[in-house]
């Protein structure tokens, strides 16, 4: 079954003229809502990675399995780190990037995989 590649979206400067406000706001809707300290940024954080992943792959929206696999994320990760907590956050919180960074190349990576649509990366 041959289909056409739908296009994967680059992530430009632009966009964090919505995605770090968004972040922040978050991490603040999340403190409004009694969720821990740690536990709400690094929610929001997170939040951000599965944004940018929903963001690159935009063009399949339309399937199912997008949205579907987008809320998994999302629950995992709240369930994670609410089982886990925030205590084990290192000072400056900073060095928790290469995490995230491993955790937003895993979702990428995966997202096509588990909704089996194939996307035209160069």
């Amino acid at each position: 079954m041959n289909k056409a590649a739908l296009p994967f979206y680059v992530f430009r400067s632009r966009d964090l003229l919505w995605m770090l406000p968004a972040t922040l706001g978050g991490w603040i809707v999340l403190a409004i809502c009694g969720v821990d300290f740690e536990v709400g940024f690094l929610l929001a954080v997170s939040g951000m990675a599965i944004g940018v992943t929903a963001f690159s792959y935009r063009a399949a929206y339309r399937h199912a399995g997008y949205w579907a696999t987008l809320g998994a994320y999302a629950f995992l990760h709240v369930l994670f780190f609410s089982f886990v907590g925030g205590g084990w956050l290192p000072m400056p919180t900073g060095l928790i990037s290469p995490f995230i960074l491993l955790d937003y190349f895993a979702m990428a990576f995966l997202l096509p995989k588990v909704i089996g649509v194939k996307f035209a990366l160069g």
